[in-house]
């Protein structure tokens, strides 16, 4: 499993400023580029589609009532953009 993969918890403790910032687009810059600098310095590999897998499957399992096709474009529409920036 991911519970042990280091460089998911990293971005987890990111994340939130990233979703936080999507409505302002430098801001959400400026959390990626904060992001890609600790990223840079984990010496392990980071597979970020994997992310975004665990993120949209621990999604579906805590919102199954709430979460649908448009939760599912939307917050992958979303990542798609930030790991465009964290490139």
């Amino acid at each position: 499993g991911y519970g042990s993969c280091e460089w998911m918890k990293i971005m987890l403790t990111q994340f939130d400023g990233m979703v936080r910032s999507v409505t302002n687009f430098s801001r959400l810059q400026e959390e990626c580029d904060v992001m890609s600098l600790v990223l840079a310095k984990y010496r392990g590999t980071v597979h970020l589609p994997d992310f975004k897998a665990v993120t949209l499957a621990s999604l579906r399992s805590l919102l199954p009532e709430k979460w649908d096709s448009e939760h599912e474009v939307a917050w992958s529409w979303l990542w798609d953009n930030i790991e465009g920036l964290l490139k």
